[in-house]
């Protein structure tokens, strides 16, 4: 498969266990992906680094994560995290996560993720969240100072209309905001059916694609996202 040439296609959650690993660093390898986002607070994390490593694969960024996982810093505001210690990542919807010292805090947090990826393996290629919680309100302001004060690129908030026009507007907002501070990761920031719709408007732009490989249990390579068959969503994106 070519990928066409101003698309990164990038493969979300690399690092979440081993079934996932394989699904991303082989879609790697069969040219279906140019480009990938690490997680660090999960158990695939060492797996998918040692095969990083041995594959020569850099086109990586960090997937920043506040939703699934543990903090990996001493994070301990409630109702930010649930019984077991994971994120409850609703609560940042909460007016009061604007507060100075839960937003210092979500910034230890994320240098801490940030600080791990270059630990074991080096600076990432550019930044996003599980899920975009880096575009929610209450986040984007931490994830832009961070991006800007360590020049990494951002990603865009979804580039696309999907017809509620209020939360259009304000993506359209927070990307002209990564723009106008020469922080964004892509021209626009697109799915596989948004770009074959509007391709001809874009082919001069960088666009990037999220995607999600993994395995169904009959070991069928899908997107878990989409929920689609993968190799089939990939060749209609080389047409």
């Amino acid at each position: 498969m070519t990928i066409p040439r101003n698309l990164v296609v990038n493969a979300d959650d690399l690092g979440q266990n081993s079934r996932v690993n394989e699904a991303i660093l082989s879609s790697y390898e069969k040219g279906f992906i140019n480009s990938a986002s690490l997680m660090v607070n999960t158990p695939g994390f060492q797996e998918a680094v040692d095969r990083l490593k041995e594959m020569n694969f850099d086109e990586i960024g960090l997937h920043v994560d506040l939703m699934d996982g543990k903090p990996i810093s001493n994070f301990n505001h409630q109702p930010y995290l649930k019984e077991n210690g994971c994120w409850n990542s609703e609560k940042f919807w909460n007016v009061k996560t604007f507060q100075t010292d839960i937003q210092k805090d979500i910034e230890t947090e994320i240098y801490a993720q940030l600080n791990k990826m270059q630990l074991h393996l080096f600076q990432p290629k550019h930044i996003n969240a599980h899920h975009h919680l880096h575009t929610w309100p209450t986040l984007f302001p931490i994830f832009l100072k961070i991006a800007k004060r360590e020049k990494i690129k951002l990603r865009l908030a979804q580039s696309f209309n999907e017809g509620n026009s209020l939360k259009f507007a304000y993506r359209q907002f927070i990307n002209g905001v990564m723009k106008k501070n020469k922080v964004a990761f892509s021209d626009y920031f697109e799915t596989i059916s948004s770009w074959i719709d509007r391709k001809a408007k874009l082919e001069e732009k960088r666009v990037e694609i999220m995607v999600h490989p993994d395995h169904d249990e009959k070991g069928n390579l899908i997107d878990a996202w989409e929920k689609s068959d993968f190799m089939q969503d990939m060749t209609l994106l080389s047409q």
